[in-house]
Formats: C-alpha cells, structure tokens, sequence
C-alpha cells in the first residue's frame, strides 16, 4: 500500500511541475509529428501504469530487507530526479515547452545544470520511470522505462536538428563541452 501512496505522490508532483511551470509560446521553427506517437504510447502507459501494482504477476517476490533497501533507493533516485529537473526547469524559465520546438523569443541556455548536461530534463524523466519500478518492486515499469528511453533516442536528435538550425556553430561548440545525458569526463585537463 506505501508503494501505491508514493507513486501516487511521483505522479502528482510532476503533474504540478507541469502545470505550474509550462509558460505559453510563440514556434518559429517545429519539429513536426516524428515522437507524437510514442509521446502518446508513453503517456498512456503514464495514466495506466498505476494499475500494474495490481497485476501480481509483475510482482517481484524479494525479501523484506531487499524490498525495503529497493524502496529507499527508489526514493532518492526520485528526489534525484525531481532536483535535476528543476534545476533545469529554472534554468530555462520561458524556454522550456514539452513538444521540440523553438520559439521567438528561445537563447541558448548554457549556465547552470545545461552547462554540464544538454537535455538534464529527459534525464530526469527517465531517472523518475526507473525510481518509479524500484519503489514499486513491479518489472512492469520496466516497460514504460523502455518507451521513454526509446523516445529519447528518437527526439534528440530531432531536437538538436531543431537547436543546430536556430543557433549554427554556437550550438555545435556547446555540444562539444556538454554531454548528452551525462556530464562529459574530460581527462585532458586533469593533470
């Protein structure tokens, strides 16, 4: 019943990050239809996923202790989560939207968490599915795990297309200094 209450309290969370902090905009350039369908596969499997909890036979059978040391690991994983994707979010203020596209008003945003990662929010969205299959002891998530990291891997490339187009070699030299969805290690100067 706690793991039922705590995804519960992840889902709600993000719902009022999302609509607390989704401004208006104004597109210039889209990025069309290319992920709608696995946006919308993936949240589905959002508003359903729930219901898995009920399905014993996604059930993982562990010991109280693993259980328990899953669930509490599954929790900071999320709060992990919740942090990288409002620092994000503050870092973008009004150049955040859902969809990859890019509006008027949009400036290449390199400071803060972006000036390590350049997509920390897709990051983050995975970290929370896998939080999200560690609290709830369900393989089932690991599903919906796999769609957003499949949709990841097909809208980042759109989205950089999209950010290449907009901002040329500024973009291409930023690219070099961040990393995708993890820090770039850079040996090279640690002498």
């Amino acid at each position: 019943m706690m793991e039922i209450v705590t995804i519960l309290l992840i889902y709600l969370i993000h719902l009022l990050i999302a609509i607390v902090l989704s401004p208006k905009h104004d597109y210039v350039i889209d990025s069309g239809k290319s992920d709608v369908l696995i946006l919308n596969i993936a949240r589905a499997g959002l508003a359903l996923s729930p219901l898995l909890l009920f399905i014993k036979k996604f059930n993982l059978n562990l010991s109280s202790e693993y259980a328990e040391y899953l669930y509490y690991s599954g929790l900071v994983l999320f709060f992990v989560s919740i942090t990288i994707h409002l620092a994000a979010r503050f870092s973008l203020k009004t150049n955040f939207y859902p969809s990859a596209v890019i509006a008027n008003h949009h400036v290449l945003i390199s400071n803060g968490i972006y000036k390590w990662i350049r997509h920390p929010i897709y990051l983050s969205h995975i970290l929370t599915w896998l939080s999200v299959t560690l609290i709830s002891l369900n393989w089932g998530y690991s599903i919906f795990v796999s769609l957003f990291v499949l949709r990841m891997i097909i809208r980042i490339p759109v989205e950089e297309k999209l950010l290449v187009t907009k901002f040329g070699s500024q973009y291409i030299e930023y690219k070099k200094k961040a990393g995708c969805l993890l820090p770039k290690l850079n040996f090279k100067n640690s002498k």
